[in-house]
């Protein structure tokens, strides 16, 4: 298992997932968004749609959200 798959394995607790299978598996690492896409670091695409209590579906990169962030 890579490096930042292994640190996640090793150092995160993960609500709601089947610990033992996710230790042999690893986890899915997201390493960048492009509106409604996200993509992991073996390249696959997935719709992102995880809005709530930490987010909400806004997209990324959107440049009308960064300037007025900025």
């Amino acid at each position: 298992m890579p490096p930042p798959q292994q640190s996640d394995v090793t150092s995160l607790v993960h609500p709601y997932t089947e610990l033992a299978r996710f230790r042999d598996t690893g986890p899915t690492i997201i390493m960048r968004g492009e509106g409604i896409r996200v993509f992991d670091n073996q390249g696959r695409d997935y719709s992102e749609g995880m809005a709530g209590l930490w987010c909400t579906a806004l997209g990324y990169g959107n440049a009308e959200l960064i300037e007025a962030a900025a």
